[in-house]
């Protein structure tokens, strides 16, 4: 392995999300292992329940953050089914951290897992994809995720 590939291995390297994820605010990154982190604090325009952020953002943010797991592991893949359970409140104004992975491989299926947890390591949430394999529907586009950029 030269120089360059195994610097580039050993870099988190920041990615580009979607056009809600720059609406929300979050940044999501590849680590050396694989695994998708971001961050993001959801302000009173992200508002569910009074002063906590809506639980359908912060499953927009995980599926978001599986799917790009899967993308940086090679699977051109769409979301099947998304399991998320809700352990506690999540703050407005407040830091949340997002942890997404892929948890292992059938065929065409591809098994993640992720979390929200906020700085004081608390688990706001957890969930867990299946998603699917269909490399034919994007034959014609290409994606940033397969070549992230290196962080600043």
């Amino acid at each position: 392995m030269d120089d360059v590939v195994r610097r580039m291995a050993n870099e988190r390297r920041l990615l580009n999300g979607s056009p809600v994820a720059a609406w929300m605010g979050v940044e999501y990154w590849l680590e050396p292992d694989g695994r998708i982190s971001g961050s993001v604090t959801l302000r009173s325009t992200h508002e569910g329940p009074p002063n906590s952020a809506h639980g359908g953002l912060l499953v927009t943010l995980v599926d978001e953050a599986m799917g790009m797991a899967a993308w940086c592991a090679g699977h051109s893949v769409v979301t099947a089914n998304l399991a998320t359970n809700f352990r506690s409140r999540a703050p407005l104004e407040t830091p949340f951290f997002i942890s997404a992975w892929v948890a292992s491989t059938e065929g065409r299926k591809i098994y993640t897992a992720a979390q929200i947890t906020l700085a004081d390591g608390s688990i706001v949430l957890d969930s867990t994809g299946l998603f699917i394999e269909l490399p034919q529907l994007f034959a014609d586009t290409t994606t940033t995720l397969r070549t992230p950029r290196s962080a600043p």
